[in-house]
Formats: structure tokens, C-alpha cells, sequence
């Protein structure tokens, strides 16, 4: 309702509504996922159309770059990929969502993703920079 605060809203929209897509995909509702699909893609759109808003909360200008670890280029995958294993063995165990019922081979592409996103953790890890942060140009 207030153009001010819309990337407040998108921020807080995005993630509950990637909940609950994830929950209609889950307990297999016949056609209200591809509903909430869409409406989670409206909410990514959200996202990008504020993203001049949002950019500060990511990037900042710093006068230095972080410190790199020697095998933090492994060490990090690593660790979000034996974290997603050990999260859906948790889940598994749990019973949460039939996923003792999937075949091992169908969950592979959730530990790949973990890996990924160690992936891009590295790769920002990489590029952040560090100090004080100077205030941005804002025309």
C-alpha cells in the first residue's frame, strides 16, 4: 500500500510463500502447488524490481577484502553438503514428508544443491569485503 515500504514486503512475502510452496509440493494438493509456484515467482519478481533497494543489504563499499582460508574452497562445500545429508536424514527418520518412501537415487540432487550453495558461500566469502562500511551514493 506505501511504495516506501514495498521491499519490506517483498522480503517478507518471498520466504513465506516459498514455505508454502514447498508444503503444497509436499503433501501433494492437485494443483494449488503450480498456484503457489507461480505466486513464489511473482515474489522473486517482487525481489528483482527492488533490487536498488535491497543491493546495500548485500553489497557494501569496503576498503578491504576478507581473509581466505587455505581449504576453504573445499571446507565449505563440504560442510553444506554433509549438512544437507544430515538434515534429510533427520527428516527421514522423522517421517517428514514420505521421504522414506523416495528412493535414495531422487534425494542425490538435495545434497548436490547443498554442495552448490557451499559453493556460492565460498565464492562470496571470496568477494566480501571488510572495514567499516562507507555510505553508499544515493542521487
Amino acid at each position: 500500500m506505501l511504495p516506501q515500504t514495498a521491499h519490506v514486503g517483498a522480503l517478507i512475502f518471498f520466504p513465506i510463500i516459498i514455505n508454502i510452496a514447498v508444503l503444497t509440493f509436499s503433501v501433494g494438493f492437485q494443483g494449488t502447488w503450480l498456484i503457489t509456484l507461480l505466486m513464489a515467482l511473482a515474489g522473486f519478481y517482487l525481489l528483482a524490481w527492488e533490487y536498488d533497494r535491497l543491493k546495500p543489504l548485500v553489497f557494501n563499499i569496503r576498503p578491504a577484502r576478507s581473509n581466505i582460508l587455505k581449504h576453504e574452497k573445499w571446507f565449505l562445500p563440504l560442510v553444506f553438503a554433509l549438512g544437507s545429508i544430515i538434515l534429510l536424514l533427520m527428516m527421514i527418520g522423522l517421517g517428514v514428508a514420505n521421504l522414506h518412501k523416495v528412493a535414495v537415487v531422487k534425494l542425490i540432487p538435495l545434497i548436490v544443491a547443498g554442495a552448490i550453495f557451499g559453493f556460492i558461500v565460498y565464492w562470496h566469502h571470496l568477494k566480501m569485503k571488510i572495514g567499516r562500511a562507507d555510505k553508499p551514493n544515493v542521487e
